[in-house]
């Protein structure tokens, strides 16, 4: 029962972390200034156009959160009977990862990038974030962020693996954030060259990282059935 107890919580904490890395990722990207995390493009933008006209209230933690709640819609329509209402707590996840993302960005803030190398290795260095951050979760087998969560059950309906279809909606994702920055800001704001680098690496690095981790992931929270999970 101990052994169990001990279990869980290291599992939780794999969570939170997780939670965490992929809330240091999308402000890192937002901060350095040549585009944002793909799948926080359109939550990007929207918070650009709030601070705009003045709605001080309405900042990137917030659009985040408003952009993963659809995102949790999305995957309740997508596995219908098959999504575990035990899933629901990840509109709990949300609300930490969404006071993360104003917490990071804050710290960021005192970060001054004077060139462009340092604003390009930030946007490489966010996205190898997102990765471990998506991978921790994946690896704690508990719950998820709702937009890692939506690919998880994109995966598991369509049987692609996890970092296939991550690059899929980050692509996509991106492509909604560029229609909103041109429609809202008359321009390309937020939705750049690092997007472009956060849609191609973060998939790849996820799997990365399940390579490099997992063995030590096994001997901390001990073997996994991943006989019914999306591979990676």
């Amino acid at each position: 029962m101990a052994e169990k107890s001990r279990t869980l919580a290291l599992r939780v904490l794999t969570m939170v972390a997780g939670v965490a890395l992929v809330a240091c990722a999308i402000a890192l990207c937002r901060h350095a200034g040549i585009g944002t995390t793909a799948i926080n493009g359109p939550a990007a933008v929207t918070a650009e156009a709030a601070r705009r006209a003045g709605v001080g209230w309405l900042t990137l933690g917030v659009t985040t959160f408003f952009l993963n709640l659809a995102l949790f819609l999305g995957q309740v329509l997508l596995l219908r009977r098959d999504f575990q209402p035990l899933q629901t707590l990840q509109l709990a996840v949300l609300l930490v990862l969404s006071t993360c993302v104003d917490l990071w960005a804050s710290l960021f803030d005192s970060i001054v990038f004077d060139s462009y190398p340092p604003r390009l290795a930030a946007c490489f260095l966010g996205a190898v974030v997102m990765g471990l951050g998506v991978h921790l979760e994946l690896r704690a087998g508990l719950l998820m962020t709702p937009g890692d969560a939506f690919v998880r059950a994109l995966a598991q309906v369509t049987g692609h693996p996890y970092s296939r279809d991550k690059v899929i909606v980050d692509i996509s994702l991106a492509c909604l954030g560029t229609v909103l920055s041109f429609s809202l800001l008359g321009g390309l704001y937020h939705v750049r060259e690092g997007t472009l680098v956060s849609a191609l690496l973060v998939g790849p690095s996820i799997a990365v990282w399940g390579t490099v981790l997992d063995g030590s992931m096994d001997w901390i929270l001990g073997r996994r059935d991943t006989s019914d999970e999306p591979a990676r």
